[in-house]
């Protein structure tokens, strides 16, 4: 049995598999696992009610579709890492009584108020936890989410709460939802700091209420939200930026319903426009003890769309340069999420020189309506798109948050983002198994007295033991489970060799028009600064600017065929890259895999990992998928 064993990057800081206990949803068992790292269970509702201790922490990785309303309030899920799992609601799951850190949120509804519950908790609440069991239900006592680095997605927060009694640090706000009986309020009670360095995009008038309690603000990026200029107490904003597209209002009432006018700012520059709003507020008749405060701030003339990479497709990272990134001048940003570079999917990437190539996707990927999807027609059981050249700047680059759409991997497709083969092979009902791990394909199977679906995993622990079918259902191996979250990159410092439009082009080679003119490559215009990667043998560009004179040249940047080799480093998508390398050069494990962020073995044995994107100039990505079946049973 080839399957590695499953390690994790976070280690238990009480007892494993007690009070620290680890679930995987894709490789874990309810049936088999104890909570271990080794053996973690496949679902969070089964890691919280195993014994009848409740476990301090869960450490999870995968995503998870069940109902989490069950906690103690003092009970924290947390991913592996940032991107390792994600809560989908659904629209229909709810999630309250825990804490919640390094994790993605999506879809929580509102609680309706007759979901029953456990002692401490609240009828109301949603995304978010309380102080002390003893403050659940009362706003000014809530965290809003304890710890740091979560993102929230259409989701509800704990009784309109943005933000908590003391500081909720680096999170996500996106497009926050709430019921009928608690709107959106700037959270937080009185004289505490209830938001640092947040993100919080996409809050309407109609959702919002006045807060109750006068809070301060620190370094939070607000982009398309809704203020309030007359809130009940007065708040104080600390190297905050709102982007263009936030508007002011004065309300007549506690919120939207009972009536508002909106404060057009006026003025070209950020002073300008924050004499504006104070000025009308006072015009207005709000008291100096009311009125907010400004402390190197930046009202924007920026929109969101210039601040952030793609906030609509989930990309909260900083546009290197915009009016939220101060690295320059005092190594820092505002907002969640560090600069970060665009490399969105487009359907048309003339002169977009940081997207990915979608002239370059093939096998069972496809990209439709500007998104990256698993082709179910094609025969193919793996796909890659690579991305066009990226031009790293290492003093305000920052590589983070990569293409977070695609964070679910592809769940319920069966594919995962994956170099290799995820599975090996394959197993008919009446065979015996080797012990290891194995995705059931097809209806059911049954392994002892345990039925496990299609899509989940078996785990076998015993010799010589086989299984029965249900509908034709077949076992498949697991070769390699600890590779699936991951995008991959590689790197060169300089360009190393050039063609002209007399050489001939190599397939899978990725060329950079590194010029001053545009060249022309299957009838799509390559501008100044733009890549693409050549998809036929023997293919040339066409130079129509310059024909007769001395031919122009485009950089070949990936090209094992004329270049040194350039390995693919595996890397976690929402975290940054990092290497080990000894005397310059990359170092593997015995399976040829290099160590890095990627690489689950990296983080066992005191690898010393190295920040390696940043130092170099040419940067190109690749989303590498497996599947492991098509959907039929043959």
């Amino acid at each position: 049995m080839s399957t590695r064993p499953l390690l994790w990057r976070t280690a238990p800081s009480g007892t494993e598999g007690t009070t620290v206990v680890y679930v995987d949803s894709r490789f874990g068992s309810d049936t088999h696992g104890d909570g271990t790292r080794a053996k973690p269970y496949q679902t969070i509702t089964k890691a919280y009610n195993a014994k009848s201790t409740k476990p301090s922490t869960i450490v999870c990785r995968g995503t998870f579709r069940e109902r989490l309303s069950q906690g103690n309030h003092s009970c924290v899920i947390r991913g592996d890492y940032l991107g390792a799992a994600t809560i989908n609601g659904g629209g229909g799951f709810l999630l309250y009584g825990y804490g919640h850190r390094d994790i993605i949120i999506r879809e929580i509804p509102p609680a309706l108020g007759t979901e029953p519950v456990n002692s401490g908790s609240h009828l109301l609440a949603g995304v978010g936890r309380a102080l002390h069991a003893s403050n659940v239900g009362i706003a000014y006592g809530v965290h809003g989410v304890a710890g740091s680095s979560v993102c929230m997605h259409d989701s509800a927060l704990y009784m309109g709460c943005i933000g908590g009694s003391t500081a909720v640090a680096n999170c996500l706000y996106d497009s926050p939802v709430h019921n009928s009986s608690y709107f959106l309020a700037l959270g937080g009670q009185q004289n505490a700091t209830f938001l640092t360095n947040c993100t919080v995009y996409n809050v309407a008038v109609d959702d919002r209420v006045k807060c109750q309690y006068g809070n301060t603000v620190e370094g939070t990026l607000f982009g398309k939200f809704a203020f309030i200029g007359n809130e009940l107490r007065k708040v104080t904003f600390v190297g905050c930026v709102f982007a263009a597209d936030c508007k002011w209002y004065w309300f007549s009432g506690n919120n939207a319903t009972a009536g508002y006018e909106e404060i057009v700012l006026e003025g070209e520059t950020s002073a300008e426009r924050r004499a504006s709003l104070l000025a009308q507020l006072t015009e207005r008749g709000l008291s100096s003890s009311l009125m907010p405060a400004f402390t190197n701030c930046i009202f924007s003339g920026q929109t969101s769309e210039e601040i952030f990479n793609d906030a609509e497709h989930d990309d909260f990272t900083l546009v290197p340069g915009c009016d939220a990134d101060w690295y320059r001048s005092s190594n820092t940003y505002c907002g969640a999420f560090p600069p970060a570079k665009r490399i969105r999917v487009m359907d048309d990437s003339t002169g977009v020189p940081e997207t990915w190539d979608e002239r370059s996707v093939s096998g069972c990927l496809m990209v439709e309506d500007n998104t990256l999807k698993v082709d179910t027609d094609s025969v193919s059981l793996t796909g890659e798109i690579y991305s066009k050249i990226l031009q790293i700047d290492p003093v305000t680059t920052q590589y983070n948050y990569l293409a977070n759409e695609f964070e679910s991997k592809f769940d319920g497709l069966r594919a995962y983002l994956n170099k290799e083969a995820a599975t090996g092979v394959r197993y008919e009902a009446g065979e015996t198994l080797p012990v290891g791990l194995y995705i059931v394909y097809g209806p059911s199977v049954v392994h002892g007295e345990t039925v496990v679906a299609d899509g989940h995993t078996l785990l076998v622990e015993e010799e010589g033991t086989t299984f029965a079918s249900e509908g034709g259902a077949v076992l498949l191996e697991v070769v390699e489970p600890n590779m699936s979250d991951v995008v991959y990159c590689r790197c060169r410092q300089a360009v190393y060799a050039r063609v002209t439009p007399s050489d001939l082009l190599q397939r899978g080679a990725t060329y950079l028009n590194d010029g001053e003119e545009t060249v022309v490559y299957h009838h799509r215009d390559i501008a100044p600064g733009e890549s693409f990667v050549c998809m036929i043998e023997g293919e040339q560009f066409a130079d129509p600017n310059h024909a007769g004179e001395v031919p122009y040249s485009l950089a070949v940047m990936f090209d094992d065929s004329r270049v040194p080799s350039s390995e693919w480093i595996p890397a976690q998508q929402l975290g940054e890259y990092f290497v080990s390398k000894s005397g310059g050069a990359i170092e593997a494990d015995e399976f040829g895999v290099p160590y890095s962020s990627g690489n689950y073995k990296s983080f066992a044995g005191g690898h010393v990992l190295l920040k390696s994107v940043l130092d170099r100039r040419f940067v190109q990505f690749a989303i590498k998928v497996t599947r492991y079946g098509t959907g039929v049973v043959d």
